[in-house]
């Protein structure tokens, strides 16, 4: 938040407002009632519920890009520490666990827009559902970004980094949907865990993949 305190007002009560209603129901209306502020003071800001719900989206996505971005470079940077050969799969795991761990949290911090972004900004408006596809793109770049590094340090095989990260994103964005809707009863820590297990692993059991499989 900035220094203006009207003008975070306005921006919190409209996290509580939209998840609450859902943005076509909300009005500005709703938001000065939440906000206990006057309408001259809204419009002094805001030309309309438009701008103020693109402005809480952006400010999400920029915080949570900005987040990931923080994990990955540190990923990279703590790898570059390991000296020679591959890194230790042990620091990897938990450094992967805790890269995940940083996106599941920031959705439970925002519960509540989280929904209103993953739920239902595609479809609003073109405009709408391109932001929400530039943010796809850009949290895949990180994890192609990881991929690739990963592939340069041979400590992950020879793949497509972008399809890769195209993988990865597809199966967390479902997950932070349904966590995000409150279905099911996730346990951050082990999904993030197994999440990570399994992207890195695979499915094929340690041995079959150590003797190969035998008619």
């Amino acid at each position: 938040m900035g220094g203006d305190s009207k003008n975070d007002m306005i921006l919190e009560a409209s996290t509580r407002v939209f998840p609450r209603v859902g943005y076509h129901a909300a009005t500005v209306a709703d938001v000065l009632r939440e906000a206990n502020v006057a309408r001259a003071t809204f419009y002094a800001r805001f030309s309309g519920k438009r701008e103020l719900f693109t402005a809480v989206i952006q400010g999400m996505i920029d915080e949570v890009l900005s987040e990931i971005t923080l994990s990955v470079d540190g990923i990279i940077e703590r790898f570059g520490d390991t000296g020679p050969g591959a890194p230790n799969d042990e620091l990897v795991e938990r450094l992967l666990v805790e890269l995940m761990t940083t996106i599941f949290a920031f959705i439970e911090r925002n519960r509540g827009m989280a929904r209103v972004f993953l739920h239902e900004l595609v479809g609003i408006d073109d405009e709408m559902t391109r932001l929400f596809y530039d943010f796809q793109e850009k949290l895949t770049d990180q994890f192609a970004r990881l991929v690739a590094y990963g592939r340069e340090i041979r400590y992950l095989r020879d793949t497509d980094s972008r399809l890769t990260a195209d993988f990865i994103v597809g199966g967390l964005i479902h997950l932070a949907r349904a966590f995000s809707a409150g279905v099911g009863d996730y346990d951050i820590d082990e999904v993030c865990r197994q999440f990570v297990e399994l992207q890195l692993k695979g499915l094929m059991r340690a041995d079959t993949r150590e003797e190969g499989v035998t008619a």
